[in-house]
């Protein structure tokens, strides 16, 4: 796979909560045509085939790698998993984080939001480590012109890894992207609130029809600011400010009518496996 990738404007900054942030700024020309093309993978080979990684033996001491398969003219190709050992925070086997990986990458194409440049950012974030879990969502605003966010949130045995891709137009006008990630060490996270709304409570617990993540770890807050009153309403004097300071590390919503019932029981899965790491990694 053959990228030109513009990385004159990349920044390297630490995160407060102890992560490591890397954001790249990108030149969108080789983007923006390779986007609409079909992805492929190598000749003869399937899906399953290029996640095992035959062509490329394992080291000895195993590995995990992201990396891209496929032809040389541009066409983007599913990415690679090596890896050899076993993971010293669950019973995941080699085999089911490569299924989890595949199915992270489908994802990411269905999402067809650059997936050339979000793999690529994933990879660096990700290093050497498997991924366990992971999930996307894409979001799409209107304000003074269209504006597309994405934002992948993936699993490794010791690390949260966080990829947001936004579109950032460049100075000569033409389309551009920055991509951020951030890696957050597992005990590092301070907190993480999972709001669940159901249908028809009383019927067995109910039907999940949303759920909200929210994962702290002390890099970012947010302060909501209102005018301060007093208890009497005819009042007019200057009170000054209030505010509410919350963490917002990052918050992720994801609504069965909005991006469907599977993208919501990827969410369920996700949030639970990261629960369940993070108390393990807290706990040691």
């Amino acid at each position: 796979m053959r990228i030109s990738v513009d990385r004159s404007r990349s920044t390297i900054s630490p995160s407060v909560g102890g992560g490591v942030r890397v954001v790249a700024d990108f030149g969108m020309g080789a983007f923006s045509e390779e986007s609409g093309r079909k992805q492929t993978t190598t000749p003869g080979r399937d899906r399953s085939d290029a996640l095992a990684g035959s062509d490329r033996p394992a080291s000895s001491k195993g590995t995990s790698v992201l990396d891209g398969v496929g032809a040389d003219d541009g066409t983007m190709a599913t990415m690679t998993t090596h890896s050899g050992r076993s993971s010293a925070t669950g019973p995941a086997s080699h085999e089911a984080s490569q299924e989890a990986f595949a199915d992270l990458v489908q994802q990411v194409e269905l999402a067809g939001y650059y997936p050339e440049l979000v793999l690529d950012t994933l990879r660096l974030a990700t290093g050497e480590e498997e991924i366990l879990s992971g999930m996307v969502q894409s979001e799409t605003t209107f304000a003074e012109a269209v504006h597309r966010h994405l934002t992948v949130l993936a699993l490794t045995p010791s690390r949260l890894i966080i990829v947001h891709v936004d579109d950032t137009p460049r100075d000569d006008g033409s389309p551009g992207a920055l991509a951020t990630s951030e890696a957050v060490p597992l005990s590092r996270i301070r907190s993480m609130a999972l709001t669940r709304g159901v249908a028809d409570p009383a019927r067995g617990g109910g039907t999940l029809t949303e759920m909200t993540i929210a994962v702290s770890w002390g890099s970012v807050r947010r302060i909501d600011m209102e005018p301060a009153t007093c208890g009497d309403p005819d009042c007019q004097a200057d009170h000054g400010m209030t505010g509410v300071s919350v963490p917002d590390d990052v918050v992720i919503r994801v609504a069965a009518g909005v991006e469907g019932a599977a993208a919501l029981a990827r969410a369920e899965t996700f949030a639970g496996r990261l629960s369940q790491m993070a108390a393990r990694a807290a706990a040691l």
